[in-house]
Order: C-alpha cells, then sequence, then structure tokens
C-alpha cells in the first residue's frame, strides 16, 4: 500500500487473549481514518496460549495480520511491529486499552495540523474495573500515575523537553523510524516490569532532530487486570521502576541524581514513616511502600554500578 497515505494500527500481546480481545472488539467500530488504506498488526510476542487463535477471529473482518516475535520483551515486539508496518503514519497501541470510534479520525488530523512533528502522544485513562480496590479513590491522583496515566493538559502542542508519551499510546511517522528503534535492554519482558524504553526511544528522535506533539483529543482507556491492583503489584512496579531510573541514568552517561548515602537516608526516612503509618493505621499507606519500593529499585541498581 502507498506509504503517502496511510495508516498502520500496531498492538503488540503477550499472554493476555482476553484483553487483546478487549482491544480489538473496540476496533470494529471504529469510523473511517480518511481516504488512504488502514492495515492492523498483532504483534504476537512468543505467547503460550491461544493469543493466535484470538488474531485469527478479528482478522476475519479487520484488516489485521499477526506478526509473531519470538524475542521476548516489549522493545523487541514494539521493533517488530514497525518493521513490519506499511503505513505512512504508524499508531502503537497496548493489549490491554479501548479507544473511541473517532480514535484514529483524530490522530490523522493531529498530524495534518503539525506536517513537521515527527511522533504524537495522547492521553491514558486507567480503568479499575468494579469494585475498584479502595486505594484508588483514596489515593487518587497516586492511583492514576502508579497505574500508567497520562494527562498533560487540554491544549495540543509540542511537547515539553521532560515530557515524553507513554507506550500505551503512542504514533510515529515512519520517516523518522528508520535508523532508531526501541532499545531491548529497557522495557517489560515476560514477568519483569523494567520500563523506560519510550523515554530512551523519544531521547533518541529529539536528539536526531525530530519534535512531537501532545494531542489531547486521542484518548485510550486502560483496562487493569485485578492482580495488577493489588498491592504486591504495584510495589514490585515501583520497585522496577526505580531500577529504571537508575539504568536510565546510567545510559545517558549523568551522574546518579541521589548519591548512595542519600538513597539510604531517604530509605531510612520511608521506613520509618513505614512503621508510623504501620502503629497509627494498623498497616503502611500504598503509597509509602511503592516511594520505598522505588527507592530500594534505584539504591540496587546502584550497587550493581559501584
Amino acid at each position: 500500500m502507498s506509504k503517502d497515505a496511510s495508516l498502520s494500527l500496531v498492538i503488540c500481546t503477550w499472554n493476555r487473549p482476553a484483553m487483546l480481545d478487549q482491544t480489538l472488539t473496540c476496533m470494529h467500530a471504529l469510523r473511517p481514518w480518511g481516504n488512504g488504506p488502514l492495515e492492523m498488526i498483532a504483534v504476537d510476542n512468543n505467547s503460550t496460549d491461544d493469543t493466535a487463535e484470538v488474531i485469527a477471529r478479528h482478522a476475519m473482518t479487520l484488516p489485521l495480520r499477526r506478526v509473531f516475535e519470538p524475542r521476548q520483551g516489549i522493545s523487541y515486539a514494539r521493533n517488530a511491529g514497525i518493521r513490519a508496518a506499511q503505513g505512512a503514519l504508524i499508531v502503537c497501541l497496548d493489549d490491554d486499552v479501548t479507544v473511541r470510534p473517532d480514535f484514529l479520525l483524530q490522530y490523522r488530523q493531529a498530524a495534518e495540523r503539525w506536517p513537521r512533528a515527527s511522533f504524537f502522544g495522547g492521553p491514558i485513562e486507567p480503568a479499575f474495573g468494579s469494585p475498584a480496590p479502595a486505594w484508588t479513590t483514596q489515593f487518587a491522583r497516586f492511583a492514576f500515575e502508579a497505574c500508567g496515566g497520562l494527562d498533560l493538559g487540554p491544549e495540543e502542542r509540542p511537547f515539553l523537553r521532560h515530557e515524553s508519551p507513554y507506550g500505551a499510546n503512542m504514533a510515529y511517522r515512519a520517516t523518522a523510524l528508520p535508523e532508531i528503534l526501541f532499545d531491548p535492554a529497557f522495557g517489560r519482558v515476560g514477568g519483569s516490569r523494567l520500563a523506560g524504553e519510550e523515554s530512551l526511544f523519544v531521547d533518541q528522535l529529539s536528539a536526531a532532530g525530530h519534535h512531537g506533539i501532545w494531542a489531547p483529543g486521542v484518548p485510550v482507556r486502560h483496562h487493569l487486570e485485578p492482580d495488577r491492583l493489588q498491592s504486591d503489584f504495584i510495589c514490585h512496579d515501583f520497585y522496577c521502576k526505580g531500577r529504571t531510573a537508575q539504568l536510565f541514568e546510567r545510559k545517558r552517561c549523568v551522574s546518579p541524581s541521589m548519591s548512595a548515602w542519600r538513597t539510604r537516608l531517604r530509605i531510612l526516612r520511608l521506613k520509618f514513616k513505614s512503621q508510623w503509618e504501620r502503629f497509627r493505621l494498623g498497616a503502611p499507606e500504598l503509597p509509602t511502600s511503592a516511594d520505598l519500593a522505588w527507592m530500594q529499585g534505584y539504591r540496587d541498581e546502584l550497587r550493581k554500578a559501584s
């Protein structure tokens, strides 16, 4: 298909057929996005369940094809999807989101309004299910950020230097991608929750002279499975985020944002706060436990580098 007026939608998935089925089901309601052709690519990242069957069923009524990536990891999967995509605009989604019917139309219009922009990203709204755990309302802002929410405001504008889109809802012009791909050293691999691949990818794009646009008109809903709302999962996720932060500093060849002694001091303070909350409330509050896990992850990576 012609790259001048075409769009590729890439969805990476691993062993979540029910979530993928929900995501692909909402694609049937998409409105026409323009005059150009549309392709959908589901990247099967070495799944061991009936993921292939789910893709095949939806491919009967969607312009969908399966790409198999045997190397485990979200970065490998995204790179496989980018290499397979034939569209001029490549939209990337996770396998646990749903979108509005005008989703692709809104992305196309944003790309037309900003013809010099190379990448785009939009809002991500966590969907906690019902009944949602009490902490998601008790600590609403923490819950939004901890569960992958992103909201940079209602104005369509260039990303600021410290901002970047999240992998659950992002798009790129194919012309920006031939030399820049996702680093497999970063991003989720199986059960590991290491992240940072999107930020590093955007760093590379920016260093090559590209810029991106925040597009508030292309929101997605991020549906969280019940096990991902358990405190143990949240704390493990934050531990991996702390590790990612230190790995990211090393990748950028910058000095650690916190020295070893400062890291130890913050961990001691958080442990004291945790014990105080346990004494006063019967258990530490989840934001405190998550902050402590983040610091411990950062400390552990800092030790490896020393």
